[in-house]
């Protein structure tokens, strides 16, 4: 009997709770939905670098860097200039994101066999510049303790690495598994694979990025969306606590000189899937309000000539802008001009009497309304793109 029996292959998924199923279907069905919804490629852009921010800074915060998102987001946006002590910091972020992309390139270049030799290559990228360097890419030769954890001791690492590795690249479904839950099965099995991997912590340094990075590749070979695969590691660092207790969790407690013989994942399992489907549904809400804005903005153009005034271009843009950045408050006219003088209101600097009559016209054309002496954008074009069906009390179309 060894020190740490509850790391076998296959995982073993005993007592799957009725909820963890529902979320496994809910899941499944959410990232259909995002896969299937059409984005202008600007749109979708926006939401992969939205997306692949949150992921950078959740995955690094939970190691202690203090950046912001916003700051993550200006860090993968271009050149940034920030105080020497944040050097390690900065280094954390771009590194990350060279990981992530590596990862993503190796996936659609189809080399998705996860080896020893893989996790080294992405190991040194997460640490370079920030570690020794003869430590980079290295198993480690030492005990280590995470928290109470003791991790395996270092001769076991690589037999236990090569067996991870098989069991990864192992496609097969579990035999109790229904029909039609492929996808939600390797959604299940990405999350196990990143508690194993914390389990084994070959390296000295690393393992919790390195985790979540390969639990963010098994999602893209599972063919799940970028956007959709960055969402782990940001709801992990925004529910942090919890993530360390339902990691502690899994392995129990060293009595005696062992661990348990079986290791208990379900609970882990349940946690993760839960703030998946609900950050899924974040993604996809986002993701319907861009294609909505984009039918909008097709559906006004509609209202203009194809061949346009400069008075005629002023006037779309700015029924265009107040739906989209407005589309369920009245605004007065001293509303709209202080959003005007503010600068919010992008290339609308006429003169009051010109904004009062271009306001006026787009009601006549029934692109605004008048509601308790202010505009409103016209919720009955919005409506209009959705299927009609009885809407209960006190909800809205979406």
């Amino acid at each position: 009997m060894g020190t740490h029996d509850f790391i076998s292959f296959p995982a073993k998924l005993l007592h799957i709770s009725p909820r963890t199923w529902l979320l496994m279907g809910e899941v499944q069905a959410t990232i259909n939905t995002v896969k299937a919804l059409p984005l202008l490629p600007f749109d979708h852009d926006i939401l992969i670098r939205i997306y692949l921010a949150k992921a950078l800074h959740g995955t690094t915060a939970i190691e202690g860097n203090p950046l912001s998102e916003l700051d993550v987001l200006r860090v993968i946006s271009g050149p940034v200039n920030l105080d020497t002590l944040k050097r390690d910091h900065l280094l954390q972020i771009q590194n990350m994101d060279e990981a992530f992309d590596v990862v993503a390139q190796d996936i659609i270049s189809g080399d998705a066999q996860f080896s020893i030799e893989s996790f080294n290559r992405y190991h040194r990228i997460i640490l370079k510049g920030l570690a020794d360097e003869a430590s980079l890419g290295k198993i480690r030769t030492y005990n280590v303790e995470v928290g109470t954890y003791l991790a395996p001791p270092p001769d076991d690492c690589e037999l236990l690495l090569r067996q991870f590795c098989e069991w990864l690249n192992d496609d097969s479904v579990p035999c109790f598994g229904y029909s039609g839950y492929n996808l939600s099965w390797s959604v299940v099995k990405a999350v196990v694979a990143h508690v194993y991997f914390a389990w084994i912590h070959p390296y000295g340094d690393g393992n919790g990025r390195m985790a979540r990075l390969i639990e963010q590749a098994l999602l893209l070979r599972a063919g799940v969306p970028a956007a959709a695969a960055y969402v782990p590691s940001y709801f992990y660092s925004e529910t942090r606590q919890q993530y360390y207790a339902e990691l502690q969790k899994t392995h129990g407690e060293f009595i005696e000189g062992a661990y348990p013989s079986t290791a208990e994942l379900c609970g882990f399992i349940e946690y993760a899937l839960a703030g998946f489907r609900k950050e899924l549904e974040q993604l996809l809400s986002m993701s319907r309000k861009a294609q909505l804005q984009a039918l909008y903005r097709d559906y006004i153009r509609g209202f203009f000539p194809e061949t346009m005034t400069a008075v005629q271009q002023r006037r779309m843009r700015l029924a265009i802008l107040l739906a989209e950045n407005f589309p369920n408050t009245t605004l007065s006219l001293v509303d709209v001009m202080d959003l005007r003088d503010a600068g919010h209101l992008t290339d609308i600097t006429q003169s009051d009497n010109s904004l009062d009559r271009d306001l006026e016209t787009l009601i006549r054309m029934g692109l605004l309304t008048r509601e308790y002496g202010g505009y409103l954008a016209n919720s009955e074009i919005l409506a209009s793109f959705f299927a009609n069906a009885r809407v209960e009390p006190g909800q809205t179309a979406n």
